[in-house]
């Protein structure tokens, strides 16, 4: 009996030491698995600016004002993005760490490809890391600690795919799609401008005072207007967006669009006598182009480059947003009944 407890206590010192031995093995060839919190950070509530950078100029600087964030110091950023991206700095954890032996190479290429992320507190850097690209699988992202050597392979528990595009440079990504929002109380002036070789008349309508008017300005006579119909359209300004604040069009194709006739001309005087106007220009499709019926087609039916308040690039605008606002003079049309 002694015998065979003697053999157990031998059996399980050498299931120890072999155990060992493979961790420590394991731990000489990755690395020490490093504490979570060294990327995350838990507190975003604190949060008030977030820095990103890459090395082809891409950059976003998100900037935290009363309720909402600023892009670049210049436009709405998107409130669907910002609360992933927090979401992902909150959560963000360890998966593995990175073989030594690939290291190296995999140093090299986040030195050309990684981006930088600051995020600061107040004036307060409190955490900087290098974001790099997937594993073979897709499953974990590569990221780097300021000052640190060794990178380690990072994820969200639960979530399925890679980190990357949530730290996007791309400032056209981070712009909220929202082209204006305009109350029908604060509407003072529309004008709806037709190209000249349209047969579909100009109009203006205006709001002085509370008292509403129309204009047919092709012929210069007022309208008599259906209230209903114009309460309706009045109201529809109060939300629009764009596909696309950047078409992604060449110089010379900038150029060349601008250089057609515009379809129309929306221009909305509104609040403390802020203008926006959109000028809407078709888009040309490449040769042998058919639409959802299969019949051939030049032009584009779903949507409109936009050139708006006069500004570079040309955007993207879908007719179904811009039918709203554009109305044939037609649909002011009181409705007689027989």
């Amino acid at each position: 009996m002694q015998k065979i407890r003697e053999n157990y206590l031998l059996l399980i010192a050498l299931l120890l030491i072999a155990v060992t031995g493979i961790v420590f093995k394991f731990k000489n060839n990755t690395g020490t698995l490093k504490d979570t919190a060294e990327f995350a950070v838990e507190d975003t509530a604190s949060i008030d600016k977030i820095f990103m950078v890459d090395k082809s100029e891409g950059k976003v600087v998100l900037t935290r004002k009363g309720n909402g964030w600023v892009l670049n110091d210049k436009y709405p950023a998107r409130q669907d993005m910002i609360d992933i991206l927090l979401t992902t700095i909150k959560k963000l954890t360890v998966k593995a760490p990175v073989p030594k032996n690939t290291i190296p190479n995999l140093l090299k290429g986040m030195a050309t490809t990684a981006r930088k992320v600051e995020i600061y507190s107040g004036s307060q850097n409190i955490k900087t890391y290098y974001v790099a690209g997937p594993d073979m699988n897709h499953a974990g992202t590569y990221m780097l600690l300021d000052k640190a050597t060794t990178p380690y392979l990072t994820h969200i528990e639960g979530f399925q795919g890679y980190l990357t595009p949530r730290y996007s440079t791309d400032e056209t990504a981070w712009r909220d799609k929202l082209l204006f929002a305009i109350n029908k109380k604060d509407i003072t002036a529309i004008t709806v401008q037709y190209a000249k070789q349209s047969k579909t008349p100009s109009y203006t309508f205006k709001n002085t005072n509370g008292k509403y008017s129309l204009i047919n300005t092709t012929v210069n006579q007022p309208i008599n207007y259906d209230t209903l119909a114009l309460n309706m359209w009045l109201n529809s300004f109060k939300i629009a967006a764009v596909e696309n604040f950047d078409a992604g069009c060449s110089k010379s194709k900038t150029d060349s669009i601008l250089n057609t006739l515009p379809i129309y001309e929306l221009s909305i005087q509104h609040g403390a006598n802020e203008i926006s106007v959109i000028r809407a220009f078709k888009i040309k499709l490449p040769p042998g182009s058919v639409d959802y019926g299969g019949n051939a087609t030049e032009y584009d039916n779903d949507r409109a480059y936009a050139l708006i308040n006069n500004k570079l690039p040309l955007a993207t605008i879908q007719y179904a947003i811009l039918d709203n606002f554009v109305k044939p003079i037609t649909y002011f049309t009181p409705i007689v009944k027989k």
